[in-house]
């Protein structure tokens, strides 16, 4: 699935008869079986290999499937011509270039992509090389929806089976878990959409759309094993609109802000942005009853930018969320 290798679906006879195919059905929905169907006189012969081809494969010489495979998540189901199921497979987000496979044991595993030919399994990497490298809480104009961006350390694929992701570590840790056979890249990213509220007719992607969003405020992030242990946790506080933050180096111990923000992506150094802070000292004053004074403008109330809570009538300071990164707005005069 995905990458430059064609996505295809192979079968394999291990018995010592021919079996034939004729009339039975391959889908990549349970619910439409029909999608493919093989023509009558479709033969495997004794440990012989069936590959057929979908998805962006088309003009690959061979058999032709009528659908394709996400890279997301997705599945295979084979039929019998009574509509029976004869076999399936389910899987989570994939790896470019490498593929799932059957061992001799009956069980499946990340493999090198060997199509028509005996499966090679691909060695993994530890799941505690993960970490919880970016996120995005107040996405706006830049980027619709919200982010979790994890990152391998390690050099080879990692298995996110059994693992879970979580907003409330403590109260609900497995809010989130990762389908079987699903997998990170060495030295790669997996990007998770955080959005508690999916746009009507959005479909959600087994393992990167999350049930639940990001607060902009205050959160603690939680990536957990298959025993609810933490692997990482991030905790973060107030953020700002379309601004990301971040580990700086990827993995590293410090975090950034991005006012440029990475998903899939290495979080590269970026300027850091500055606000101007006011002194406020003895020559500041507030005056409780409301009533100006002469010496305030009118209408300077106390109020957050970032809310619609209507200006009260008393003098105020301005703190604005909404620039990139906090800063004043608008300059008090002496006396306020």
């Amino acid at each position: 699935v995905a990458g430059v290798t064609p996505d295809y679906v192979e079968l394999h006879n291990d018995g010592v008869l021919p079996f034939d195919l004729s009339g039975m059905t391959l889908s990549d929905d349970p619910a439409q079986p029909g999608k493919y169907v093989f023509a009558d006189g479709t033969l495997i012969g004794p440990g012989e290999y069936l590959v057929l081809y979908g998805g962006a494969a088309a003009g690959t010489p061979g058999i032709q499937l009528s659908f394709g495979l996400s890279g997301a998540g997705d599945g295979v189901y084979l039929f019998a011509e009574n509509g029976t199921l004869v076999d399936q497979v389910a899987f989570g987000t994939q790896i470019p270039d490498k593929s799932i496979g059957r061992m001799a044991n009956g069980s499946w595993a990340l493999t090198q992509p060997t199509p028509g030919a005996a499966n090679v399994r691909q060695q993994l990497g530890d799941a505690s090389q993960l970490v919880i490298n970016e996120w995005l809480a107040a996405g706006d104009r830049l980027l619709n929806d919200d982010f979790i961006e994890l990152y391998n350390r390690d050099t080879l694929p990692v298995s996110l089976a059994g693992l879970a992701i979580t907003d409330n570590l403590f109260a609900s840790p497995r809010r989130h878990e990762f389908t079987p056979l699903s997998f990170v890249p060495g030295g790669g990213y997996l990007v998770l959409t955080a959005d508690e509220a999916p746009a009507e007719g959005e479909t959600a992607e087994a393992d990167t759309l999350l049930s639940f969003g990001l607060s902009p405020w205050r959160e603690t992030l939680a990536l957990v094993d298959a025993n609810d242990k933490p692997i990482d946790v991030v905790v973060y506080g107030p953020q700002s609109t379309d601004v990301s933050q971040g580990r700086s180096p990827d993995a590293g111990t410090a975090y950034r802000f991005f006012t440029a923000p990475s998903p899939g992506l290495s979080n590269l150094d970026q300027p850091t942005a500055t606000a101007p802070i006011l002194a406020i000292d003895h020559i500041w004053r507030y005056d409780d009853t409301g009533v100006n004074q002469g010496t305030c403008p009118v209408g300077f109330f106390l109020t957050r930018a970032d809310t619609n809570e209507i200006p009260r009538k008393k003098p105020f300071l301005r703190w604005d969320f909404g620039s990139g990164q906090p800063g004043l707005t608008g300059s008090p005069q002496p006396g306020c």
